[in-house]
């Protein structure tokens, strides 16, 4: 008796944006080695990013399949999914696959993404990545790589994975109470200027009602900027040191043109 033959999808469940080639695995039962399939990835809204035809090879025993590679360049950051279907049949099968920052860093929801890169790139184009609707996000998310990746020769951005090692170095140091160490102030300042390049802490008497005080020297910049607790639970910018970090990061968004 005649069935319909049936398709299963085997891709790899996650890949790092620009790194990784996204491998799909199309097999079919019941049907003669060539038989097309068209492969197709959409993004959440339903969007296309990438679409082929594969010949199914194989077949003496009843089985075809084929090995289809996708270059992650061509997709976009979030979840995808991927897309199966025998030419002139319908449904598609369909199965989900990750797409993350890198592999050290599986961040796949979009809003996410975005909120991890908030020192990242210029204001202008996270702001374009923020305000972008679904439909929007893979265009902007290409033009955010292209705009930050300092040698667009390479497969990855390195600017990018060194950004994302300065935040887990931030996460490591300047974790304050329940606040991830980037998101502290003292963390916001190592990614927005760098490592100081004279760090040095000065204890208060505490009997006395005494401040600790961290300064940190930038050179280049001409810049001295002191860091107070009162009370262990953190350190913040004095307010004169904010008011010269808010213009030496002002002089430097300017001079690297966003």
């Amino acid at each position: 008796m005649a069935a319909e033959p049936v398709v299963v999808v085997n891709p790899r469940a996650y890949a790092a944006y620009g790194l990784d080639t996204l491998t799909i695995y199309p097999e079919g039962y019941g049907m003669e080695s060539g038989a097309a399939t068209t492969i197709r990835v959409i993004d959440a809204s339903g969007g296309l990013l990438w679409q082929d035809t594969a010949g199914l090879s194989g077949g003496t025993s009843g089985l075809a399949a084929a090995f289809v590679e996708i270059p992650t360049r061509q997709l976009m950051v979030g979840e995808v999914t991927s897309e199966a279907r025998l030419t002139g049949r319908t449904p598609p099968v369909r199965s989900k696959v990750l797409v993350g920052l890198s592999p050290e860093w599986p961040v796949v929801v979009f809003a996410v993404v975005v909120s991890w890169l908030g020192y990242f790139g210029t204001e202008r184009s996270r702001e374009a990545l923020e305000q972008a609707t679904p439909q929007e996000r893979y265009h902007r998310w290409r033009e955010f790589w292209s705009e930050t990746d300092p040698d667009l020769a390479t497969t990855g951005n390195e600017a990018l994975y060194q950004y994302l090692n300065d935040v887990a170095a931030a996460n490591s140091r300047f974790p304050e109470a329940c606040t991830p160490g980037w998101l502290t102030e003292r963390g916001k300042v190592y990614l927005t200027m760098g490592q100081p390049d004279e760090i040095r802490e000065l204890r208060g008497d505490p009997t006395d009602g005494g401040q600790s005080l961290i300064r940190g020297q930038y050179r280049e910049d001409n810049l001295t900027l002191y860091f107070v607790t009162d009370g262990g639970f953190g350190y913040q910018l004095t307010p004169t040191s904010r008011l010269e970090y808010a213009e030496a990061l002002e002089r430097k968004r300017e001079a690297e043109g966003g």
